[in-house]
């Protein structure tokens, strides 16, 4: 995988206590950064979103999913290890399937962060 997709691109995306969610990459930390420091729960890199449902949560989950002790999803990911879609070579197939969920998330709205 390069550089450039595992740090830049959205790896998957998790949600603090405050109910607000931040995209994080393959290093479990903000996009752009490539240090593994956990990122506090009350950082600006958490966002409130309109229209991320449940559904829309499986809708974009690749394998399992990360839930609280109330059932609430917390945790997804957009691809793992066996359909990493940034590679050496590019895999057309594993591609599309990553950009088709990001394509789900452009139309939510940022409320605030």
């Amino acid at each position: 995988m390069t550089d450039f997709f595992r740090i830049n691109m959205p790896y998957g995306m998790q949600r603090n206590q405050e109910g607000k969610w931040m995209f994080f990459n393959r290093e479990y930390t903000s996009l752009g950064n490539c240090g593994r420091d956990k990122i506090a729960e009350s950082s600006d890199y958490y966002c409130s979103y309109t229209g991320i449902t449940e559904d829309l949560l499986l809708e974009l989950a690749t394998g399992d999913v990360e839930r609280n002790s109330s059932g609430e999803i917390t945790r997804i990911w957009f691809y793992d290890d066996n359909i990493t879609p940034g590679t050496n070579k590019v895999d057309d197939q594993k591609w599309n399937a990553y950009t088709d969920k990001l394509k789900k998330l452009v139309i939510i709205k940022r409320l605030g962060c």
